[in-house]
């Protein structure tokens, strides 16, 4: 056999072997049947038991400078402004204060709500010793005791 029917005889059996190896890959495979107990269980069964693996405990070696430590207690002295978690109810008017209108919000059904200084407020809540009366589109009436107040935006 001369060299040229040698390439071709492998040739044929090389395609022959991927002819049969693709007709099997694109063989929809046949499960036997299992009940569906044996399916349920069969699972569970097959999983390795739990141990109970101890964490290690972290460890703080590391210690902060003098210097680091003052520049924390400075950032913690520091006044961040409004607390969003405290409310102002109760608060007492200082010396010096200024009332300042920073947006109305009237919603549907009509329920009004204002932001003054920061701290929303609606109809009935009580601000600096003042109460909120009133709340219109432009103007908010606070209320205390005899006297009366319009707190209006301020101008641009």
């Amino acid at each position: 056999m001369d060299k040229q029917k040698q390439q071709l005889a492998i040739l044929g059996v090389l395609l022959l072997v991927l002819v049969v190896f693709l007709a099997n890959a694109f063989m929809p495979k046949k499960k036997p049947p299992v009940s569906a107990a044996a399916a349920v269980i069969a699972p569970v069964l097959s999983l390795p038991p739990v141990q109970a693996v101890p964490t290690p405990k972290a460890e703080v070696s590391a210690k902060a400078s003098p210097d680091e430590l003052k520049a924390q207690q400075d950032k913690a002295a520091m006044d961040w402004g409004m607390d969003p978690f405290f409310h102002s109810a109760g608060k007492e008017v200082y010396q010096g204060s200024s009332l300042v209108l920073k947006g109305i919000s009237i919603g549907k059904g009509r329920r009004k709500y204002a932001t003054i200084n920061d701290e929303i407020v609606t109809i009935g809540d009580s601000l600096f010793g003042y109460n909120v009366e009133e709340i219109d589109k432009s103007r908010v009436l606070l209320k205390r005791g005899s006297e009366s107040y319009y707190l209006v935006f301020p101008e641009q």
